[in-house]
């Protein structure tokens, strides 16, 4: 009767269940390509029921949507009960060859779809600032005595 009464007022009515998403995606200034990237990560079940174990999938961006984007790995984040979240810090490499300059990184929840889901199109969020990524140079080593 109430989800009667939800659509007949125009406001869709969701089913009960989980509903991961990533509440917040941190990322450190600067980085090396190639290099090590922590990321601290706050993943929430904003559902009703409990989310089992998942993976949250790691990408650089140069514009915070998905899309063509570089991935970078994905970390395991355990069951989560309704309305709780978890942080932890994904420690990532950034692969060589990454074109110099500022780079978002997204994070993805439920990147595998292990969870069924209320809504899967919440499941990403990028840094709020980017990640200034310059090449690796390594050091000039002079020949050996000959």
């Amino acid at each position: 009767m109430v989800a009667a009464a939800l659509l007949t007022a125009g406001i869709a009515a969701l089913a009960p269940g989980p509903d991961l998403r990533v509440a917040e995606v941190r990322a450190q200034a600067r980085a090396a390509s190639p290099g090590e990237l922590r990321v601290p990560t706050t993943v929430r079940n904003a559902g009703d029921r409990r989310a089992g174990a998942s993976r949250t999938r790691y990408y650089l961006s140069g514009d915070r949507e998905r899309g063509r984007d570089v991935r970078l790995g994905s970390a395991r984040v355990a069951a989560l009960r309704a309305g709780r979240s978890r942080t932890g810090t994904a420690t990532l490499l950034v692969p060589m060859g990454i074109k110099a300059g500022g780079w978002y990184v997204l994070a993805c929840a439920d990147a595998g779809h292990a969870v069924a889901e209320r809504r899967e199109g919440n499941n990403c969020a990028a840094s709020r600032t980017p990640v200034a990524v310059q090449p690796q140079t390594l050091p000039d080593i002079p020949p050996g005595p000959g």
